[in-house]
């Protein structure tokens, strides 16, 4: 009997223990034509709260979903149409709590909420998630580097007092308290981060790169890595991304050790285990593998089998799920371009030997205009571009023009370029970068540039333009070609 009356107390406690971390969302997309299906995702990880596909609104565009949450969480929603997008503002969510939400199409901003702490959430959004304008000397003074902590803290100070009064009034409760404290200093915190790292990366305030970098320095003591919860800041990736850049610049022969031997991704990773908490590391380690995976190495196999390893119950984490399933696939299928030949219409210029300047590149194409793409395996943009190439090719072709690809790759593991070069079938002249080389670009177009870049040489060999367009605006790009190569 007493063993009967003990399951009994157990069931009880577990039913009501499940229905308080039970949270409903009551949804209502206006302007919904068909049922579709609405996703679920945790910030700023990107986790599915609920499996995808799962959820569908009715022909009215309204939903309902119940669903056990473990703990308080920032989350989206979003839905395809036919006939548009919709995408919710930030949400703050709890275990135990009924929201109603009514979105319309193609404007989150219209968004409106319903339920416990949406005054809070309203002011969070007016914050914290709209885009700040990251100019030197619209929000901070750069000019006066002593005021610059001062003014950091007056920011949070100020806008901690309004959520203060809110929580005075009851309008919010003490879990949504606490974590707005969290957004709100690590918001301004990656703010001010962000333009003295502008600032520095430009050259704007040269004089005081020494000062501005020590109050960053400053900044991330007084706002560390390794804070409560930081990682439910919507500025998490960016704030930890900056400091390890900065680490890595600061002991720069060191990373470039790593870089040369294809683990760039390794170092970044090794210093983010010692700074982050655990779980802060787990977040920023699957989706810093899956962003740096462009370059096809071998690197991200053995990352991502190592974080398999450690962290084998995150599967559900979507970086994880793109890297399982795709990402690392490709990666070995890119390995199997090492037996094919190339192309015809491929040509390697460094074949013999380095090719460590301008003049030198460019003597090989006396008398023909040339034009130079400027991109490496690691960098998602210039891939993007390769899409595109197809009809760069026909019109170089047809108007006598030599195309170069120059490759700023950091591993100079020429086998593995050379099946870069295989897999995308980049038809043309092909050379790795030197120092030297690079170098002379530099020093010709005036700037260290970044990728993609692409430049046009008149037939005199002249360097005469480095342009803005890109072969996928190809009616302005094909249009200044022909304009600079005939002056």
């Amino acid at each position: 009997m007493k063993f009967f009356i003990l399951l009994l107390t157990l069931f009880a406690f577990s039913k009501v223990f499940s229905q308080t971390n039970n949270v409903t969302i009551i949804g209502e997309l206006k302007g919904c034509k068909t049922s579709s299906a609405v996703q679920f995702v945790k910030l700023p990880i990107h986790d599915p709260i609920v499996p995808p596909d799962t959820t569908f609104t009715d022909s009215k565009g309204c939903f309902k979903i119940t669903f056990s949450l473990e703990e308080p969480c920032f989350c989206v929603f979003y839905s395809k149409q036919t006939n548009g997008f919709y995408e919710s503002p930030v949400l703050f969510i709890q275990p135990g709590r009924e929201y109603q939400v009514i979105s319309e199409l193609n404007d989150s901003k219209s968004t409106q909420i319903k339920g416990a702490n949406s005054e809070g959430l309203t002011l969070l959004q007016s914050i914290v998630y709209k885009p700040y304008i990251r100019a030197f000397d619209i929000q901070w003074n750069l000019k006066n580097t002593k005021t610059l902590l001062d003014s950091l803290h007056a920011k949070i100070e100020s806008t901690n007092s309004m959520f203060q009064r809110l929580y005075e009034n009851k309008k919010i409760d003490s879990v949504f308290y606490n974590y707005s404290q969290i957004q709100i200093r690590y918001y301004y915190a990656n703010q001010l981060e962000c333009t003295i790292a502008n600032a520095v990366r430009e050259n704007e305030y040269k004089s005081d790169s020494i000062i501005l970098q020590k109050v960053a320095d400053e900044v991330y003591k007084q706002y560390p890595l390794n804070g409560n919860k930081i990682e439910y800041s919507i500025e998490f990736y960016e704030y930890v991304d900056l400091y390890l850049s900065r680490l890595a610049r600061k002991n720069n022969e060191e990373f470039k050790q790593y870089m040369a031997k294809g683990l760039g991704t390794t170092y970044v990773l090794k210093n983010a285990k010692n700074l982050l908490t655990d779980k802060a590391y787990q977040y920023y380690a699957i989706r810093t593998i899956w962003s740096r995976s462009e370059s096809l190495e071998q690197e991200t196999i053995d990352l991502f089998e190592n974080y398999k390893n450690e962290y084998s119950d995150n599967i559900e984490n979507r970086y994880y799920q793109r890297l399982q399933t795709k990402v690392i696939p490709e990666i070995r299928n890119s390995f199997d371009f090492a037996d094919k030949p190339f192309s015809v219409g491929v040509t390697i210029l460094d074949k013999n030997s380095p090719i460590n300047s301008f003049n030198e590149l460019i003597s090989q194409f006396k008398g023909k205009p040339v034009f130079i793409d400027c991109w490496a395996s690691w960098c998602r943009p210039c891939k993007a571009q390769f899409r595109y190439k197809k009809f760069l090719e026909k019109f170089l072709a047809d108007e006598g023009i030599e195309l170069i690809y120059i490759a700023y790759e950091y591993n100079v593991d020429r086998n593995r370029w050379c099946n870069q070069i295989k897999k995308f079938n980049l038809l043309g002249n092909h050379v790795l970068i030197t120092q030297n080389l690079k170098n002379d670009l530099n020093k010709r177009v005036g700037t260290e540039f970044g990728l993609p870049t692409y430049l046009i040489v008149d037939k005199n060999g002249d360097l005469i333009e480095a342009t803005e367009n890109r072969p996928n605006n190809k009616e302005k790009l094909f249009l200044e070609v022909k304009s600079m190569i005939k002056q």
